[in-house]
């Protein structure tokens, strides 16, 4: 029985065309994939089914639920449809709850607003939810605040306050995207039975095909703001009628340009750190309540090499990169870069600094708003001893914004003037722009869709042969990991459990934890890469 229909749905923001004559059926108890580039009208779809939608909207067609045509129905009446028929999951858990409420509080708000029941109540109901999606109200009380959990706990939060009401319908938009592996599958898990329990409709909007894959009956491709393929999931990939769907399945597969250059010279060395976050003394937690967050962590990267480093949210990976960066003080231990030794304590010279740079997972937070692009690009000069004239600078900048691919007038811009992937190829070029030696890549992919993330991939592999560049590729997307990387370390609680080569060690894990992750990840079934004449 069909839950939701839409007919002839057409957005205009401001008199520029968003969608364009969508039509879409949604089952009761189905998961609908809705598959896309980044700006092609997905999350504006379910802002309009949500009727959630920016000023100088104009919304035209029907959107019907339960025979109900929300495109007609008043603001009052939709306030009690959202919450108690329709309910959303967001990409970003930590930005949609209150961090000045507790998460019992969050989760009751909808039922006390649409039910005629106690606070009491409401909370024995809520500690009930929260049961059904993973969170044992014992250990995670309801009294906590957001910032106390973790990425995966919020996200169950969020699970927990879209389902309390039992809602018809369910809109995840981007819900598992800052996951990493582990996590996500969980949370796809977690969405599956309630989907089969409840009997709950679910759109699932994702870039990610191997998700698609894994979890939608019936899939939808938008492209500027159109649907241009539609049917069931297995169906739409295995016949690929439409040159954009195969483009979205070639995407897909992380492509490999040339084999990277690799010296014997060691350009990195990381030898036996160990790293502690002093805690304040708690009487409740005894003693032992100081928990290594790095433990003897040695390995090496070797000039032009790119290593990866796998593992799940908070097991020590941003804290080793900070550490290789000399942003942290250790326990013990040494790191060499470049045969001169990093250390907080000391400061690293500029001319340590200037042979290491990063690339953020959002780089539109790390640059300054105010700023245009050839000021935020020009930035890392300020580690260099000898300064560099106007006209070198210049001349520099030319040359660093062509190599990623961006024009010249792009200098002169604003970083709000810049799709995700090319604000990501501004961070590439300000990382580049003083020829370091190495560069960390801190998830700086994870964000980007499938088509950006391998324009991004392509411009990493031509760039570390072009300047002779080093990574420390950082993710929980194993299959970029294969694509990029020469070898990999597989970190778990602050320990590295397993370092080889990357295919050797994808291929044949030994450590049940690397098998896991593994087996985590969501994959595309090797029947549809067959159909575009190729190998992954």
């Amino acid at each position: 029985m069909t839950l939701l229909t839409i007919e002839n749905l057409s957005l205009e923001i401001q008199k520029k065309e968003i969608l364009k004559s969508v039509n879409l059926k949604i089952k009761r108890g189905e998961i609908f994939g809705l598959l896309g580039e980044s700006g092609c009208g997905k999350s504006m779809t379910a802002a309009a089914i949500t009727k959630l939608l920016p000023m100088h909207s104009n919304l035209t067609g029907k959107i019907f639920l339960d025979n109900e045509n929300l495109v007609k129905t008043s603001e009052t009446n939709m306030g009690s449809i959202r919450g108690k028929k329709i309910s959303m999951i967001f990409q970003e858990p930590m930005t949609a709850l209150n961090p000045l409420q507790t998460i019992g509080k969050q989760i009751s708000e909808s039922l006390l607003l649409h039910h005629n029941i106690t606070k009491r109540d409401a909370m024995e109901i809520v500690i009930n939810g929260l049961n059904e999606v993973g969170l044992d109200p014992l250990i995670i009380s309801p009294n906590r605040y957001p910032y106390q959990l973790s990425g995966g706990q919020r996200q169950r939060v969020m699970i927990a306050m879209a389902c309390i009401l039992k809602p018809k319908l369910i809109i995840a938009d981007e819900p598992t995207t800052a996951l990493d592996v582990k996590t996500q599958a969980e949370i796809l898990c977690l969405l599956k039975d309630l989907v089969e329990k409840e009997n709950i409709s679910l759109l699932l909007i994702t870039h990610d095909l191997g998700v698609i894959a894994k979890l939608a009956h019936k899939v939808a491709i938008m492209k500027n703001g159109k649907l241009i393929d539609t049917g069931e999931t297995k169906t739409v990939f295995t016949r690929l009628s439409h040159g954009y769907t195969r483009k979205i399945l070639s995407d897909s597969i992380p492509k490999i340009v040339a084999p990277p250059k690799i010296s014997q010279n060691v350009l990195l060395n990381v030898i036996s750190i160990s790293k502690t976050y002093k805690r304040k003394f708690s009487a409740l937690e005894g003693k032992n309540f100081n928990t290594p967050t790095l433990r003897n962590i040695s390995f090496s990267i070797r000039k032009g090499e790119c290593l990866g480093l796998v593992g799940e949210s908070g097991c020590g990976k941003s804290t080793l990169a900070r550490s290789i960066l000399g942003l942290e003080s250790l326990d013990s231990g040494e790191i060499n870069l470049d045969g001169a030794i990093l250390s907080f304590v000391d400061k690293p010279t500029r001319d340590i600094r200037s042979k290491i740079q990063i690339v953020f997972q959002d780089p539109f937070s790390s640059f300054n708003p105010r700023h245009q692009i050839h000021r935020i690009i020009s930035e890392p000069f300020n580690l260099l001893k000898k300064k560099h004239n106007k006209e070198l600078k210049s001349k520099l900048l030319k040359e660093i914004i062509s190599a990623v691919e961006l024009e010249e007038n792009d200098l002169k811009k604003y970083p709000h003037q810049f799709s995700g992937g090319q604000r990501q190829r501004i961070a590439l070029a300000r990382a580049i722009i003083i020829r370091p030696k190495l560069i960390i890549l801190d998830e700086a992919l994870s964000a980007l869709d499938v088509s950006l993330r391998n324009n991004i991939l392509v411009l990493l592999q031509k760039l570390s042969l072009k300047f002779n560049l080093s990574y420390l590729f950082i993710s929980h997307d194993i299959h970029l990991i294969k694509a990029i990387t020469n070898r990999v370390l597989i970190m778990r609680d602050g320990t590295l459990i397993e370092i080889g080569k990357t295919r050797k060690i994808l291929k044949n894990p030994s450590h049940p934890y690397t098998k896991s992750l593994i087996n985590a990840t969501p994959s595309i079934p090797k029947s549809w890469i067959k159909r575009l004449g190729g190998k992954s």
